[in-house]
């Protein structure tokens, strides 16, 4: 219907301009129309209005994303799709959007350059990259100074007129939108080295598109901001990482406001993402870049924060399980592959990616802005893995005691027996050598010598001394000796 609306408001711009010069056309009439042809017919979701043509400002207005620039130095759409292409509806209404599919999809990226007009295969200057921060240029620090209506950080600022900001939450097949509506839409700006970009919306991705060091985040929240006056993209994007923390209060604010129908949307009062969703460290990457989707055109500025936001298990599984039903593995439009390096488990490959792979870094360079004495990073560091290693590693540690506790104990109850055994064994008995004079007992009554009992002395062999010890008592005066004490210790356990 919009495009339809631009079709007729530059043909009767046409013809009021033909009837007031009648014989003397303008020289740009006969290539009107094909210009709106080419944007009515352009593929993607990025129609192809040029920002020369003669549009009244009341519709130029009336679309919160204008079509981009046709001049191919002119910045394009950012990583999302303005409004009004496939899947996106207007922040300027609240109707229901008609579900269109995309001309592309994430399982086959290969493709996207054959697409009619896509840039995606070629120049240097294409996003998503993986940022090496070995390798990046270095500015000076800059102090963060903050005001109720604004954060300023050396050329950088961040001003908002409200905590809070008004937002058409949007349900596309690329995964969920938050529209900015009017006058949060050109209220909440990003002043970034002298040029004034409005925030427009907000979109998402999981896992994150851009990178640090090869390693991925479970979600990468976008700003898609818009220079004022032109259709100049700048896009800021914020990592969300899984931690071992509440509900981000940011998140929170519309995280479950968001229709659950493609082609719908809701209108719903948010937290002001310059308020609530931002790090603490505005520390940041930037660069030249591309939308991440086709047509691929350069010329945007991407900004990348260098602290993620810690969000909840729940969120980011939360958006997954939506984004995945909106668009289910019949319709082959999520890529589908093995759990990204660096995001948080448990993470569901049987859940589809809406994020772009990769792209080179060719000749580009990568600046960055630290800020000065930043905030230490949120308590969890940042990292719910490590404390679910710490947690196994506890549990490991208290089985480990338990197995050490029950060996303890088994040895102790054998030492114990063993003690008993060697207290039993030390008990004084009747001697070889020492006979009953040498324990504790005196010798029964009624011993005998060996002499006396008819014994002779072998030659060689003992003494009659010996043969005296070895006499033992009678078998009736030993039962009187022992008697209501114990048996008498046999010769079987002295020698055990």
């Amino acid at each position: 219907n919009i495009q339809r609306r631009k079709m007729l408001r530059r043909l009767a711009v046409i013809v009021v301009a033909c009837a007031a010069q009648q014989a003397t056309p303008p020289a740009s009439a006969p290539s009107q129309p094909s210009e709106t042809e080419e944007a009515a017919t352009a593929p993607g979701p990025a129609p192809a209005a040029s920002n020369s043509a003669p549009l009244p400002a009341d519709e130029a207005a009336s679309d919160s994303s204008p079509a981009p620039a046709e001049e191919p130095a002119a910045p394009s759409s950012g990583d999302s799709a303005p409004a009004p292409g496939p899947d996106s509806s207007s922040a300027g209404s609240s109707q229901a959007a008609p579900a269109v599919k995309p001309p592309f999809t994430y399982s086959d990226q290969s493709a996207w350059s054959q697409i009619s007009g896509s840039q995606c295969g070629s120049g240097s200057e294409q996003s998503p990259v993986s940022i090496v921060t070995a390798s990046v240029l270095q500015t000076a620090p800059q102090k963060l100074i903050t005001s109720p209506s604004a954060s300023t950080m050396g050329s950088i600022s961040w001003i908002h007129q409200s905590p809070t900001a008004n937002a058409l939450l949007v349900a596309t097949s690329r995964g969920w939108q938050a529209h900015l509506s009017s006058p949060d839409d050109t209220t909440t700006v990003l002043n970034f080295f002298g040029k004034h970009y409005q925030l427009k919306r907000v979109e998402f991705t999981s896992p994150s598109e851009n990178q640090l060091d090869d390693k991925s985040y479970d979600m990468e929240m976008q700003y898609v901001h818009e220079e004022s006056g032109t259709s100049n993209l700048l896009v800021s994007s914020v990592f969300l990482e899984v931690g071992l923390v509440e509900d981000n209060s940011f998140l929170r604010s519309f995280w479950t406001k968001f229709p659950a129908h493609i082609g719908t949307d809701s209108k719903a009062q948010i937290s002001n993402p310059y308020v609530a969703g931002l790090p603490s460290d505005r520390t940041l990457y930037a660069f030249n870049g591309s939308e991440t989707i086709p047509p691929c055109k350069p010329g945007v500025v991407w900004t990348v924060f260098k602290e993620p936001i810690l969000i909840s298990r729940q969120q980011r599984d939360a958006y997954r399980a939506a984004l995945n039903a909106s668009s289910p593995a019949s319709s082959n439009f999520l890529r589908y592959a093995a759990q990204p390096a660096g995001v948080a488990q448990p993470w569901n490959v049987d859940l589809g990616m809406n994020a772009r792979l990769v792209q080179t870094y060719k000749n580009r360079k990568i600046f960055t802005f630290p800020m000065l004495d930043p905030p230490p990073p949120p308590s969890d560091g940042g990292n719910g893995r490590l404390w679910g290693y710490v947690g196994l590693g506890a549990a490991g540690l208290a089985v480990l005691i338990g197995i050490l506790v029950t060996l303890c104990v088994l040895c102790r109850r054998g030492s114990s027996d063993e003690d008993e055994d060697d207290r039993l064994l030390h008990q004084k008995a009747p001697s070889r050598e020492g006979g009953w004079a040498g324990g504790n007992m005196a010798a029964p009554a009624g011993m005998r010598s060996a002499s006396q009992a008819g014994y002779h002395q072998v030659p060689g062999s003992v003494t009659q001394q010996q043969l005296q010890n070895m006499a033992l008592p009678q078998t009736q005066q030993l039962n009187q000796q022992f008697s209501g004490w114990q048996a008498p210790m046999t010769q079987w356990n002295m020698n055990r």
